[in-house]
């Protein structure tokens, strides 16, 4: 983090998962205030995830709004990392988290969200969702589904929280280390340009989050980041 940048107070929902705990490590390193937030302290505590000594753990569950008021009061924004474990046609987890998340934010005086989104309903070229195409893994189209409504959702609210949804490059998408190179714009479609052998790491999308934080960028938008 660059000395004109001020500290914020960042809460992250899902900091036990696998890209929150990457955003966390991300922040904490740029000298942000991280709060690890998680439904079950045995996610969070004992070691279980690596590298959030220096971050406060707190358990609060989205299915109890109050004890989320209760964890983000006083944040300058919050990131909502989480994913659907029990996926199936009828689940609606992300529209709702979504939902519950433009309530509390403002019962607690927070306006920033960043909601961790998918890249499947990011459009090809012949203008119709990744999901949608022949090649997309039918394994994850429940996924995809659930990640395009929270999309809807938000774009649909009335709502004061600046909200950002990101997608992460729907193909060659691969753990590994922040790059020298990576790329975040406010766009629907994806990024035509890529390469066999182009790759976004997860360590480039999870500090793109944290810039887009420490930029006040993409407000109610969706932020494509590529390689």
């Amino acid at each position: 983090m660059t000395k004109s940048i001020k500290p914020m107070k960042i809460a992250i929902i899902g900091a036990s998962g696998h890209l929150g705990s990457a955003i966390a490590r991300e922040a904490l390193a740029r000298g942000h205030d991280v709060t690890a937030i998680s439904p079950k302290a045995s996610d969070l505590e004992n070691g279980h995830v690596q590298g959030l000594d220096n971050a406060i753990l707190t358990i609060a569950d989205l299915n109890d709004p109050s004890s989320i008021v209760r964890a983000i009061t006083g944040h300058d924004a919050v990131v909502s990392a989480v994913r659907n474990k029990s996926l199936g046609p009828e689940t609606h987890f992300l529209r709702d988290t979504a939902q519950t998340l433009l309530t509390v934010l403002p019962k607690a005086g927070v306006s920033r969200l960043i909601f961790l989104g998918g890249g499947a309903s990011l459009l090809d070229s012949t203008g119709h969702p990744a999901s949608e195409a022949p090649w997309f893994p039918a394994e994850f189209k429940d996924d995809a589904r659930e990640h395009a409504e929270a999309l809807a959702f938000l774009r649909a609210a009335d709502t004061p929280v600046e909200w950002s949804y990101s997608s992460p490059s729907v193909v060659n998408f691969v753990d590994g280390a922040k790059t020298s190179t990576y790329r975040a714009e406010a766009r629907d479609t994806m990024y035509p340009d890529l390469s066999p052998k182009s790759q976004l790491t997860t360590g480039s999308y999870t500090a793109a989050i944290v810039d887009a934080l420490e930029s006040g960028s993409f407000i109610r938008q969706r932020f494509a980041v590529g390689p």
